[in-house]
């Protein structure tokens, strides 16, 4: 079985703005993990947004954050997973991890510069 799947994630607010949260997270799960697989600073729900919306508010959310911090994006848009990917490669920010769960895609991004 997946281990993302297997990751139960209870997320500490410190700030809630819309549909963005920032904060820290716990992660319990069957199997250890590192603090690296299941940690990101901030979360973008794009659940029930279509192209070109999911992107144009990972652009916006991205411009404000620093070198090496990850955002976590949900997203139910089918057509995510390959516009995310190609969103990473054209900004030059990485694509750590991309995942479908429950029908919705949730992918981390690490902004590079």
């Amino acid at each position: 079985m997946n281990l993302f799947k297997k990751l139960f994630i209870t997320l500490f607010l410190t700030k809630e703005k819309g549909n963005e949260t920032h904060g820290e997270v716990h992660c319990e799960e069957e199997e250890p993990t590192s603090d690296e697989q299941c940690n990101f600073d901030y979360s973008l729900d794009c659940t029930g947004m279509t192209c070109p919306r999911p992107i144009f508010e990972i652009s916006k959310r991205v411009k404000t954050m620093e070198t090496d911090q990850v955002l976590r994006i949900i997203c139910s848009d089918p057509a995510f997973d390959n516009d995310i990917k190609a969103w990473c490669h054209r900004t030059k920010n990485g694509l750590q991890d991309i995942q479908k769960i429950n029908g919705k895609t949730v992918a981390l991004i690490v902004k590079m510069s």
